[in-house]
């Protein structure tokens, strides 16, 4: 069974201030929209690492083609 973890962070005021307004607007609480955000951030890394991988494979790919 998985167990949770507290993290703790300290934002700035105003970005704290904006997202609580972003949280109230979209009728969720502070903590959700702070999970999800960073969970959004995760996923945005993830494929950026892939399409540079993609990219990457695909140089090399490139010049293999050009030396035969």
């Amino acid at each position: 069974m998985r167990k949770n973890s507290q993290i703790h962070i300290l934002v700035e005021t105003e970005l704290s201030d904006r997202l609580r307004k972003q949280a109230e607007e979209l009728g969720m609480n502070f903590s959700s929209l702070c999970r999800q955000k960073l969970s959004d951030t995760c996923k945005l890394d993830r494929i950026e690492f892939i399409v540079s991988e993609i990219n990457r494979k695909l140089k090399c790919s490139t010049k293999f083609k050009q030396e035969v």
